[in-house]
């Protein structure tokens, strides 16, 4: 398992280096612009992306779930 941090001026660079130092496989873990261009956070290990997937999704739905909860009121 291998994780890299890729700065590039663009995308398209980003990718021609992920898939350079990582290969066709390799998954983005995030991205982000930056002043220099673009930072991309890869991975050759399929995993990662899986359990990145899981907590964000298992975050998002804490909020979604407190944000009603916090704004219910009855209709009157």
């Amino acid at each position: 398992m291998s994780i890299k941090r890729i700065i590039a001026a663009d995308m398209t660079t980003a990718l021609k280096d992920i898939r350079t130092q990582l290969g066709a496989d390799a998954v983005i873990l995030s991205s982000r612009k930056i002043d220099e261009g673009i930072e991309v956070i890869a991975s050759d290990d399929l995993s990662l992306q899986e359990e990145n997937a899981s907590s964000g999704y298992d975050r998002a739905r804490k909020k979604m779930n407190k944000a009603s909860a916090d704004t219910s009121q009855p209709v009157n």
